[in-house]
């Protein structure tokens, strides 16, 4: 990443609550990434389940590997930190990681995140189709508890396309995301990376030292 690009993006989070970091990765290690992430789903792979029930915000099917199984990840997620803080201006540590395949159809519900998510990446890693799908994202912060929506209605919004390599930084519990439009690709692969302030109320998040309830569950 380039140094002029980390500029912009310095800029715009720290004015907007997320900022677009094009070519964040390599796509060829994107590759490598992806091709480590299949294998470990093999192992330690969980389906997301849908229907009413689902405390999820995603719908479709969906499988997705956690950090603390995955050490690998966890270590790539460490090793972006120091990039995160440059971005966002703050010492940020660690709290949780996960890789996520969606399949053809799925979509992502418009949601806010849990303490753990203060400052979040999306990472684009791989499309099958090569079809881009949009990230959406609230132009403005809240702190209020919103309910799983299928759209945005009259909430403000912008949408975000990347490409493979590219990542989404922003504030998850005040800044409301979600994937709308279905996932034209037969499948695709993204990692997602989340900090805390090290200074910040929320840091006893740090290096997912607190368990989640289940009110808190992604």
């Amino acid at each position: 990443m380039r140094l002029e690009a980390l500029t912009r993006a310095m800029e715009s989070y720290r004015g907007q609550g997320h900022a677009l970091l094009e070519k964040l990765i390599d796509p060829e290690a994107a590759s490598r990434i992806v091709a480590q992430f299949i294998a470990a789903c093999r192992e330690h792979g969980k389906s997301v389940r849908t229907g009413p029930q689902n405390r999820t915000a995603v719908r479709g099917a969906a499988v997705q590997v956690y950090g603390n199984r995955y050490p690998a990840l966890a270590a790539f997620h460490w090793g972006l930190t120091p990039v995160m803080s440059a971005v966002t201006g703050l010492d940020l540590i660690p709290s949780y990681s996960m890789f996520r395949v969606y399949s053809r159809g799925a979509t992502l519900r418009v949601h806010r995140d849990r303490p753990a998510s203060e400052h979040g990446l999306s990472l684009t890693l791989a499309c099958s189709g090569d079809a881009a799908w949009p990230l959406e994202i609230a132009t403005e912060g809240e702190e209020a508890e919103i309910p799983l929506l299928a759209d945005w209605g009259d909430l403000p919004h912008r949408a975000y396309t990347m490409l493979t390599g590219d990542g989404l930084l922003y504030r998850g519990p005040t800044h409301a995301h979600a994937r709308t439009t279905p996932n034209p690709n037969d499948s695709s692969v993204h990692g997602f990376m989340f900090w805390v302030d090290a200074n910040g109320p929320h840091a006893d998040w740090g290096y997912e030292r607190r368990a989640p309830s289940e009110r808190d569950l992604d």
